[in-house]
């Protein structure tokens, strides 16, 4: 269903347009109901920046995170080193 604005409608034919060229028109146009005003777009702008600044939030805490992790793993690996070494000495001294 296509919606047409009589008022643009109107317009065009008192401006001499054919009533096929003035509907056609008038249909071109969205009506004022579907059409997002600048309020509608600021406030839509808010509540990307406030998701933005949320995601650099969480992106922060899960950098931290995996720092913590990695720090972990580099951790059992020296302690894996350290009992590797300790068994080859002791094969080595007792063996």
């Amino acid at each position: 269903m296509t919606i047409m604005i009589t008022e643009i409608y109107e317009a065009f034919k008192d401006a001499g347009a054919d009533d096929e060229k003035a509907m056609a028109a008038a249909q071109a146009v969205p009506a004022p109901e579907i059409m997002a005003t600048k309020t509608d777009i600021a406030e839509l702008r808010a509540e990307v920046a406030e998701f933005r600044s949320e995601i650099k939030a969480e992106m922060a805490g899960l950098r931290g995170e995996v720092g913590r992790q990695i720090g972990r793993v580099y951790w059992h690996l020296w302690l894996m080193g350290a009992g590797l070494l300790a068994a080859m000495v002791g094969l080595r001294l007792f063996g």
